[in-house]
């Protein structure tokens, strides 16, 4: 959503910029070098005075060097209005002169301006590498020319192809430079550029206290800067508030931009990316309808100028909508695009996070993790950049301390020479101390996140297993139910009341889905189940439950665990039996343990095993079940089926901790 994200295009605008400040452009000086001094400060967008100016400039030109030098102000004003054809025809001719020519401090000045421009078509083409080739060409004619001023825009451009590779500590020891021309040239448009480029920068790498520092810098130049300026500080600001997560301020910044779009800057790159990013903060903010909006106002601009970056930038916006939609049907066809080589890292973490959340709500676990991986292999080269920044950061200062000591060397060699060797360990022992602490901490942050990710996974995975099991009880149990019914009507039995049946199975259902339950909770749905089966049992058939008075009718305890006893204990021990059956649940408090004992006078262990109709699923699922939560407590949990010691029939003994942990955490 940054402004970088289209640096290509940015770095035109930035390289017509002046380094001086205009007070006004209704009067033209005659002179060359004041014609050249009024062009540099118009705007790319400002294409007709542009080449008002620049024939002004070469109908007055005293000699072949400026002539061509205001040809090459037609072909940025042709770059800006996408006249690639009529660029290149001018700056052949451009070049075609400088080879003929000798070398002298104007011909400097013109090639220095000729390889901006070869480095701007270069990042139009997305070839950085070799952008900063031709910069750093300009950067070197431009050093032995007559216009100084004009290296700050140079740096500024080398700044702009470094951070699209991306290469933040090379991109701000540019803007660095920048800064320390400016102060000593006090030249405002520098500064401001270079302030708020390195804001910039550092909201990229996350790290907000240090672009605060220079976003608070830069708002005091607000007073200084021109509309286009007050732009790109905006835009960068808004980009600043929607990385730290402030959605409600982002929304804010880029309402302020789109209602104060024709002051600020008149062109249709700077309109359509405010309101890409005024859809995206709408998404944050759930205006999904506003977003639509924006979102559509700016699609036909980016398929028309065929920029990869904004497609792919609208397409991850398409899927964030439809995720909150939830339409997610719709979101598949729009996973089979590729993701362009010039993308950059930001936009595919925004890509992937919408991804995680697409794959997990469509219960795809597998890519979901294969996503995550991937946007924590991206989040680690962005801690690898900030780290690269930081150490050039420090050498960078160690430079500068190094010139003023060499300065002082100058002075007072003999007296300083010790101290100086003294400093310079020092700092080399700091430096070095630095970068080993530095190291230490990416080992030991990603051997911890390492440990993090593997326990999230054994989490996600015991839970996923857990609500299988869970899952496998609630159609066992109204089969069951269901089956005991027919069975019922065909033995010409009392119908059972289809209310009380339909609140069964209800309560059935919402215990299954629960891992564990209060005491009094499973006891009051074994009433009801019990009093459901009486039908299918003998006319002497009696039903006892005792507790004793230290047992809490709110402990709990893993739900339908004597559900499935009781249950057992009617369809395999006691249906079908004649004369007295009983049905015995007493509960009790031994110590720290509770003890639940399920017990019935029917036909035995024998004949449970003997049953064919019998697939054993409740008895399956309450062992797994309590086998995945003994693991995760030292006092553990007892279910065993014994024959019953007071004769014949089936004993159920359930131990439970009182203390006994149910989560599923690793």
């Amino acid at each position: 959503m940054t402004l970088r994200n289209f640096l290509p295009v940015l770095a035109l605008v930035i390289t017509i910029c002046s380094c001086n400040k205009s007070e006004s452009h209704k009067h033209y000086n005659i002179a060359t070098d004041s014609i050249k001094a009024q062009l540099d400060t118009l705007l790319g967008s400002e294409g007709n005075k542009i080449d008002s100016l620049a024939d002004l400039g070469m109908r007055k030109s005293k000699d072949s060097t400026d002539y061509y030098y205001f040809t090459l102000y037609h072909a940025s004003s042709m770059m800006w209005k996408n006249d690639t054809h009529g660029m290149d025809l001018l700056l052949k001719k451009c070049k075609r002169y400088a080879d003929a020519t000798k070398l002298s401090p104007k011909l400097n000045d013109l090639l220095a301006k000729y390889y901006v421009l070869i480095g701007n078509r270069a990042m139009m083409n997305f070839v950085y590498k070799e952008a900063i080739k031709n910069y750093n060409l300009a950067y070197s004619y431009q050093d032995k020319g007559t216009n100084k001023l004009y290296k700050t825009t140079i740096l500024t451009d080398i700044s702009d192809g470094y951070l699209a590779m991306p290469d933040y500590a090379k991109g701000a020891s540019c803007l660095r430079k920048v800064l320390l021309v400016s102060d000593s040239l006090n030249n405002i448009d520098a500064k401001i550029q270079a302030t708020v480029g390195l804001a910039e920068i550092y909201t990229g790498l996350a790290n907000y206290p240090e672009a605060d520092k220079y976003f608070k810098s830069a708002k005091k130049l607000l007073p200084y800067m021109h509309g286009r300026q007050r732009f790109f500080y905006y835009n960068t600001l808004g980009n600043y508030y929607f990385y730290k997560g402030d959605y409600k301020y982002t929304l804010k910044i880029f309402k302020i931009i789109n209602a104060n779009l024709n002051k600020m800057t008149g062109n249709d790159f700077d309109r359509n990316i405010t309101w890409l990013n005024l859809a995206d903060a709408y998404i944050r903010n759930g205006m999904i309808d506003s977003a639509e909006i924006y979102h559509n106002k700016c699609k036909d601009f980016y398929l028309k100028t065929n920029n990869k970056t904004a497609i792919y930038y609208l397409e991850t916006q398409n899927i964030a909508m439809l995720l909150q939609r939830n339409r997610l049907k719709e979101v598949r066809p729009l996973l089979k695009n590729n993701t362009d080589s010039s993308v950059i890292s930001q936009q595919i973490c925004l890509r992937y996070n919408y991804l995680v959340d697409y794959y997990t709500r469509i219960g795809d676990d597998h890519n979901a993790l294969i996503c995550l991986k991937r946007l924590t292999h991206i989040n680690d080269s962005v801690k690898s950049e900030t780290q690269k920044l930081a150490t050039a950061e420090s050498a960078f200062r160690y430079q500068q301390d190094s010139k003023a000591l060499r300065l002082k060397l100058d002075l007072s060699r003999s007296q300083e020479h010790y101290r100086t060797s003294q400093l310079l360990l020092a700092v080399s022992l700091f430096i070095i101390s630095l970068l080993v602490l530095a190291y230490w901490g990416i080992y030991r942050y990603n051997k911890n996140r390492h440990k993090r990710l593997v326990i999230d996974a054994k989490k996600r995975i015991l839970k996923l297993r857990m609500e299988e099991l869970r899952n496998r009880v609630s159609p066992h149990f109204i089969f069951n139910v269901l089956n005991y019914e027919i069975y019922n009507r065909k033995q010409g039995n009392k119908e059972t009341d289809i209310k009380r049946l339909v609140n069964l199975i209800r309560s059935g259902l919402e215990q299954s889905d629960e891992i564990c339950v209060p005491l009094c909770q499973e006891l009051d749905f074994i009433d009801n189940y019990v009093d459901l089966q009486r039908y299918g049992l003998s006319n002497s058939f009696e039903y006892n439950l005792e507790i004793d008075e230290n047992v809490d009718d709110d402990a709990l305890i893993p739900s339908m665990i004597i559900q499935t006893a009781v249950e057992n204990a009617i369809k395999h021990g006691l249906r079908g039996l004649e004369g007295d059956t009983r049905l015995d649940i007493n509960i009790r408090n031994i110590g720290k343990i509770m003890q639940i004992l399920v017990t019935d006078n029917g036909r035995g262990i024998n004949a449970f095993e003997a049953k064919d109709d019998s697939t054993g699923t409740g008895m399956i699922v309450i062992r797994e079940t309590l086998a995945m939560l003994n693991e995760r407590n030292e006092a553990k949990m007892v279910y065993e089926l014994n024959e019953n010691p007071n004769g014949k029939g089936c004993q159920v003994k359930i131990i439970i901790p009182l203390e006994y942990n149910y989560s599923l955490d690793v």
